[in-house]
């Protein structure tokens, strides 16, 4: 059966809350499967989109796949990658001088270690990456929001140094994506495009929301379809590689698998070991342990997902729509069935329908 084969099975879910949806499990020898529950009166989502499925990233801007695909924009060339990781911020965003990303460097973005006082905190309505949604336009503005993304980034101040312990910060992609387009010259959606989106095969066009000014939104905010989802996947696992071009450079994976010394400590020092024990974050992506070694990541808000297991030649890509932006339990849950299905089908039963379809 060839890769991009598809059976159709449609079976209910039971009592998860948030709704039922899509997931795709993608044996890279075989086939896709979906497991399309069935609607919900209570599920907002629609087949196929999910303007939330993004809040988190690959080596450039189109992935969380938006964090992701944005951080794999600046792949480019391991010698082009060294040198614009090391440049500072505001060599491409001087409107950033001013601000508390001063001082920080691309890798910083990259790795979500920069300084910059942002609170990822949803629950607490004063955090400011409810400031930062409400002057994207994604929640009604109050007297004093920025005007914008780019305006809200730049009036961001200092927590402290930069290159310290990991913490994840949404504004960190958003700046990220902001110096693409300076050193491009090219909008953030042309840039997804051309150098992620159409080498990957998509079949479908993807969204993505723009702020009142018009500037796109790299940390979340993409539309695009379980399956196209689960191609930019492939791509990770078959080392950046689709439809015989490479896309991302294979040397850019493996350093997010296998970074220098500091990451995993940055990522040891947090609350987060507490979660994910033994995993780091490197280049917009969440690395955790798997059986066979290092598994990619992208996490979005409200249970979003893509799984990229190398090892196991499998993908997993999930939309969601959990009631709460974040939920430890439901997580794990998640994660711990990602991994029973990568084992199932690297044992060798990847020409059977996966048994939790049925």
């Amino acid at each position: 059966m060839g890769p991009d084969a598809l059976d159709v099975v449609t079976a209910p879910v039971g009592e998860s809350p948030g709704g039922l949806h899509p997931v795709f499990v993608r044996r890279l020898t075989c086939s896709i499967w979906p497991w399309v529950p069935r609607p919900s009166s209570t599920s907002p989502y629609r087949p196929g989109r999910n303007q939330n499925w993004l809040r988190y990233q690959p080596p450039g801007n189109a992935a969380s796949a938006g964090d992701a695909a944005n951080a794999l924009r600046t792949s480019a060339s391991p010698a082009e990658a060294s040198r614009s990781q090391r440049a500072a911020v505001t060599r491409y965003v001087p409107e950033a001088g001013g601000s508390g990303y001063a001082g920080a460097t691309i890798r910083d973005l990259l790795d979500m270690r920069t300084g910059v006082a942002f609170r990822e905190t949803y629950t607490a309505l004063d955090a400011e990456v409810r400031v930062m949604e409400r002057s994207m336009g994604w929640r009604p503005a109050l007297p004093g929001d920025p005007a914008g993304a780019y305006p809200f980034l730049a009036a961001l101040g200092s927590a402290g140094p930069h290159g310290g312990e990991f913490s994840y910060r949404s504004a960190d992609s958003d700046m990220l994506g902001w110096a693409c387009e300076r050193v491009s010259g090219v909008r953030m959606a042309d840039l997804i495009s051309a150098l992620v989106w159409q080498p990957i095969g998509a079949e479908r066009d993807a969204e993505i929301t723009c702020d009142p000014l018009g500037s796109a939104i790299p940390d979340g905010g993409i539309s695009a379809t379980a399956r196209d989802l689960a191609r930019f996947g492939q791509m990770l696992v078959d080392d950046g590689m689709a439809q015989g071009r490479t896309v991302v450079p294979d040397a850019w994976l493996a350093d997010a698998r296998h970074p220098e010394p500091g990451v995993r400590e940055a990522f040891a020092a947090t609350d987060n070991e507490y979660v994910l024990p033994g995993g780091w974050y490197r280049s917009q992506f969440w690395v955790i342990p798997g059986s066979g070694g290092p598994v990619l990541v992208c996490l979005g808000i409200h249970g979003q997902l893509i799984y990229a297991d190398r090892a196991a030649r499998t993908v997993v890509v999930k939309l969601s729509s959990w009631p709460d932006a974040q939920n430890t339990a439901y997580l794990l849950d998640t994660l711990r069935s990602c991994a029973a299905a990568a084992a199932h089908l690297s044992a060798g039963r990847g020409g059977e329908t996966a048994p939790w379809t049925g």
